[in-house]
């Protein structure tokens, strides 16, 4: 009898081989900075920059995917040459996708970079304000995705693997389930739900891991990071417009909050994480051939009350707006994205601002896109005693072909 069993499952991965549809495709980015300046009110030195990034990402970067696809099984895998990891290839992403049960439930294994099925972001090109890459499902661990055929619902639920360092915070690694507490496993759980009402309101709803909040000091074996719940609600309603307002809240507090044990085997008390809160407004009315897109967000940043807080006793405000028209030609769009950020906290006798404004016109044409920008920062660093200024112009181009 296992004999049989394993012969079937050999013939359903055979005919997943022989049937699938296979593809290759390569991308690039770059960002260059084609100059940069500052100047610094208190007297001290003032400055020049060219060179790679670090607006919009940084430097150059290429890659290659290669998948394969069938009625039963998926295999995706993305090389990449990153110029900011000091000109290292790096894998990307390599998972594969079993369809236990056709048009119900799929079980995929491995590492992903993105996967948004439960992330969307402003209608804007860029300046996107996703509240960091709220509802992305990513790096290593399983996921179990539930999709009922013509429910209009779905269901995530992910099982990240443990990540640790090697003392670098640069140098992330996959570490051993079985050495983290039942209630750490737990922890790194992430789920996702959303639902449709065709034609009305999509409605999203989630709790996860907040991918860019590390807590602690380099080489901390659990790095503790923080979770987040979130909550969005996309109307459908009215033709050619697209509208959603999302809210995200971070600072759950984390499974353990006294000592760790970091790469080194010392003993490491966790620093307490913030509490943060992001308020969205995404938009974008298309009229023919002409659309504008709108994209604003508040967020705050609340430190908790404690002397073992991730930073000092300073509420910080953070106000953007970015609008963007543009015009499609055709086989051409172009466009430009206008906004305005504003930063200020409550430390010292009076509050403290900073103001950013930014200008960027872009070209967008099948499988590329150029962008060039102006950004102005007035007192950016938020400190009353420099008053400073600085300014850049960014390049940026991106490619792919499938």
């Amino acid at each position: 009898m296992k004999k049989i069993v394993l012969l079937l499952a050999a013939l359903v991965v055979f005919s997943s081989f022989v049937y699938a549809d296979v593809g290759v495709g390569i991308w690039g980015r770059t960002v260059f900075v084609l100059a940069a300046g500052r100047n610094v009110a208190d007297g001290e030195e003032s400055w020049i920059y060219q060179g790679w990034g670090p607006d919009w990402g940084g430097g150059p970067q290429m890659g290659i995917e290669v998948w394969w696809t069938s009625d039963v099984m998926e295999y995706h895998f993305k090389m990449v040459y990153n110029n900011q990891n000091w000109g290292g290839v790096e894998v990307r992403q390599a998972w594969g996708k079993v369809k236990i049960v056709p048009d119900l439930m799929t079980l995929q294994l491995g590492c992903r970079d993105e996967q948004d099925d439960f992330r969307e972001t402003t209608p804007t090109s860029t300046h996107d304000m996703n509240a960091g890459n709220v509802g992305r499902l990513n790096s290593w661990g399983a996921v179990v995705m539930v999709e009922p055929k013509d429910t209009n619902f779905k269901l995530g639920v992910q099982w990240r693997l443990p990540i640790g360092t090697d003392g670098y915070v640069d140098f992330p690694k996959v570490l051993d389930p079985a050495d983290n507490p039942i209630q750490g496993n737990l922890y790194n759980v992430n789920i996702g739900a959303s639902y449709t009402m065709p034609d009305l309101v999509k409605i999203t709803v989630g709790s996860m891991i907040d991918c860019e909040q590390w807590q602690g000091d380099a080489g901390i074996l659990w790095p503790n990071q923080q979770r987040s719940i979130f909550g969005r609600i996309h109307l459908l309603m009215v033709p050619d417009l697209t509208l959603w307002l999302l809210g995200k809240y971070v600072g759950l507090e984390p499974y353990s909050e006294d000592v760790v044990i970091d790469a080194m085997g010392t003993e490491v008390t966790i620093i307490k994480p913030n509490t943060t809160l992001d308020i969205l407004l995404g938009a974008k009315y298309v009229m023919g051939d002409i659309s504008v897109a709108l994209g604003a967000g508040l967020n705050m940043l609340m430190p908790k009350d404690d002397d073992n807080s991730a930073t000092e006793e300073v509420n910080v405000t953070d106000i953007a707006v970015v609008l963007d028209p543009n015009y499609n030609l055709g086989n051409m769009t172009v466009g430009a994205v206008v906004g305005m950020e504003m930063k200020m906290d409550d430390s010292g006798a009076d509050n403290t601002y900073g103001q950013y404004i930014f200008v960027e016109p872009y070209v967008t044409i099948p499988s590329f896109n150029m962008r060039i920008g102006f950004t102005y920062g007035m007192n950016a660093d938020l400190n009353t005693d420099t008053e400073d200024f600085t300014w850049t112009i960014p390049v940026q181009v991106d490619f792919s072909f499938w």
